[in-house]
């Protein structure tokens, strides 16, 4: 006999099924050759006032019949056998790890690939243009490669500064900066060629390679919190000729035919006082006064002024211009003409021996000013006036004067400040002063009482706090700017010249191809 509930065989007669303890009602009596019956009939009793026989576990209870009503026999329940047990779910973790693997794999193998192919992972290429004025940032670690006309990096080639300018656009000194010598297709950084002590700011440098014209590179800002991006420097196939700096260079060789190219000369002028000079053209160099225009400032001395230095008397006039490319009339324009000289009113004037070119910063604007001092007696009247862009272009910006009353027998000891055109009193006249002190100055003469000290530094006669020692430039010094400029502009010609003479031979099918478009400046 088996339990209808959870098929364990149980003894005939048994009441409760001994493995789950279910109540065994009546079973079927077997039949011949031990089936159970196929169509067993439960048998219902009649009702009864007895309460019905409580239900075991995992049955419901048997409603009470309706009186009068029989319900149909219900068939018993057939031996039910257990069900066979679930096979367990075979687990792909081995299949899953091989594809993690595989995964992982692969994005080292990209990472690989950039790093071996484009540089330094996680940098951008930067590509400006020789030649171009645009300023690119970069830190001292940054690479830069200066790249051929078919696009591969130039091998050799020796680079150096021509011009630098601080973060206020005063000079930086980079004459005793030596140039290096480049080797390889890695390019240089700045930090190959500056000093570790060398500011922030804007260098200039320009580059020659073997059997070729020099080239000028973009500025650089160098500053480290700037990108470390590797940049490359491309012939610029779209540009135009660069016809302000083959004019500007023109008029540095047309001064230098009259007046000769810039040397250094010494003179000693007994009892102790000697006088440095710079002959000929002595200054050149491209300035620009706050609007982003570059401008040729000029400064040369005609043969009488240098016979008067020569005498060790210090009082050489040296001729101050200043000229501008004008892009409408496609020539060049004078905007200003002056003199400095150690006798008579001009730029830095008024000290027997000195000759300088005097750069002021306008305390409103920011903008650079060149300053031209006149003395117009000997009992300290004054006038300073100082010359940079203005709203209707360039002139005058500001004018300071001290005048001393004087009468037929000297000076009256009433003495009239004005600066921007009014009267102040003197305190008032001596804050201006330190406004518009000098941040940058160029000394074309110098007097002092040894050969060395004329040559070297500021001369020891002249107490005048407007000029800063440390902002000087030297006479022995100064004669390399006009050489700066002349390279500066002679390799912003020959990238003009490169470029165009790209451009017609694409034009013709006849010149360089595949070269690579840039917008000529820094991105």
């Amino acid at each position: 006999m088996y339990c209808t509930r959870c098929g364990s065989e149980y003894k005939e007669g048994s009441k409760f099924c001994p493995s789950c303890g279910a109540p065994i009602a009546s079973a079927p009596s077997p039949t011949a050759g031990g089936q159970p019956a196929s169509n067993p009939q439960v048998d219902v009793a009649a009702p009864t006032a007895g309460p019905a026989p409580a239900a075991g576990p995992g049955f419901a209870s048997a409603p009470s019949p309706t009186p009068g009503y029989a319900p149909a026999p219900a068939p018993a329940s057939a031996y039910t056998p257990a069900p066979a047990p679930v096979p367990p779910k075979k687990r792909h973790t081995g299949r899953i790890v091989a594809i993690v693997l595989v995964v992982i794999a692969v994005v080292i193998a990209v990472v690989v690939a950039v790093f071996l192919l484009g540089g330094t992972a996680g940098a951008k290429d930067i590509t400006a243009a020789y030649g171009s004025t645009e300023a690119i940032a970069v830190s001292r670690t940054a690479r830069i490669v200066p790249r051929a006309a078919d696009g591969t990096p130039i091998e050799h080639y020796v680079v150096r500064l021509v011009r630098a300018t601080d973060d206020e656009g005063s000079r930086i000194e980079v004459d005793d900066i030596p140039a290096i010598d480049v080797t390889g297709v890695e390019g240089f950084a700045m930090r190959d060629i500056l000093p570790s002590d060398a500011p922030d700011g804007t260098y200039y440098p320009v580059i020659e390679p073997d059997g070729g014209d020099k080239q000028t590179l973009p500025p650089v800002t160098v500053d480290d919190e700037n990108p470390d991006d590797t940049v490359y420097i491309d012939p610029n196939p779209i540009a135009t000729s660069d016809k302000a700096s083959q004019l500007f260079l023109d008029k540095i060789r047309e001064l230098q035919d009259v007046y000769g190219e810039a040397r250094v000369k010494t003179v000693d002028g007994g009892f102790g006082s000697w006088t440095a000079y710079i002959s000929g053209l002595a200054y050149a160099e491209l300035v620009d006064f706050g609007d982003g225009t570059q401008r040729l400032v000029v400064a040369y001395i005609d043969d009488a002024g240098a016979r008067v230095m020569m005498n060790g008397i210090g009082y050489g006039v040296y001729t101050v211009e200043i000229w501008e490319y004008d892009e409408e009339s496609g020539e060049l324009m004078q905007l200003f003409r002056g003199i400095s000289n150690g006798a008579a009113n001009g730029a830095g004037s008024g000290v027997v021996g000195l000759s300088y070119l005097e750069y002021a910063r306008n305390p409103e604007t920011g903008n650079l000013v060149l300053c031209t001092r006149g003395y117009t007696d000997s009992f300290g009247g004054e006038t300073l006036d100082f010359y940079g862009v203005t709203e209707d272009g360039f002139g005058v910006v500001n004018a300071m004067v001290v005048d001393v009353v004087e009468n037929d027998n000297g000076p009256t000891g009433e003495i009239h400040y004005f600066t921007g055109g009014e009267q102040v009193d003197e305190e008032a006249y001596r804050a201006a002063l330190t406004d518009w002190r000098s941040c940058d100055a160029v000394l074309l003469a110098n007097a002092s009482d040894s050969e060395e000290g004329a040559l070297e530094g500021l001369s020891r006669y002249y107490s005048n706090d407007a000029v800063d020692e440390d902002d000087v430039t030297c006479v022995e010094d100064a004669v390399d700017i006009v050489r700066n400029t002349i390279d500066l502009l002679e390799a912003r010609v020959n990238a003009a010249a490169e470029a165009e003479a790209a451009t017609d031979g694409a034009i013709s099918g006849s010149g360089a191809t595949g070269l690579a478009l840039h917008d000529g400046g820094a991105r």
